[in-house]
């Protein structure tokens, strides 16, 4: 069963951002279905609507969302 997730993320502006997510997006084994991405002064800030089919898609979301945020210095939050 297709589940969908709404994913938000913020930081300063760089280079690589959305090389970044979308890499987050592969690894998860999910769809980009939406997205919405601005510049904020020098803040980057982006909120998704992904989909998955595999029952450990929340998991694994979760688990890269926390690597993100540490790798990359995003803060990140999704919610199914």
């Amino acid at each position: 069963m297709r589940r969908y997730f709404a994913l938000s993320a913020i930081g300063r502006d760089r280079p690589g951002i959305v090389a970044d997510l979308a890499e987050l997006i592969y690894e998860c084994d999910c769809n980009l279905e939406d997205s919405s991405m601005t510049i904020l002064g020098s803040e980057f800030a982006v909120l998704l609507l992904l989909s998955g089919e595999n029952e450990d898609t929340t998991e694994g979301l979760f688990c890269a969302c926390k690597r993100l945020e540490w790798e990359k210095r995003l803060t990140v939050f999704f919610r199914p």
